[in-house]
């Protein structure tokens, strides 16, 4: 190998690297409210104590919109000290579409 394939396979292996050292968080919980206009989601945590958390799904991958009471499951970071989603499964819905009925 080269000098520059070295680099390159360095470089390539310190981005895979870094990319998991930040892995995503994950809440199941019923939807409380959604703005759609402002993409913000209210969500009550399943665990105790129940809190209610905001999300930020501006650039979230959805299943289907979120409705007050529907079962759903966030994958997200916290960016600049708020919770930003990267993708919510609609549980509830996703059994509806399927055929396996709601909660």
């Amino acid at each position: 190998m080269n000098r520059l394939q070295v680099l390159v396979a360095v470089s390539i292996l310190i981005q895979l690297l870094t990319s998991c050292a930040d892995p995503p968080q994950v809440i199941q919980g019923a939807a409380v409210s959604y703005d759609d206009t402002s993409k913000v989601l209210l969500v009550r945590d399943e665990r105790p104590p129940q809190s209610v958390s905001e999300f930020s799904l501006g650039t979230a991958e959805i299943g289907a919109s979120p409705v007050e009471g529907d079962l759903l499951r966030i994958s997200y970071r916290v960016r600049e000290g708020k919770n930003q989603a990267i993708r919510v499964m609609n549980r509830t819905r996703q059994a509806e579409l399927s055929g396996g009925g709601g909660h």
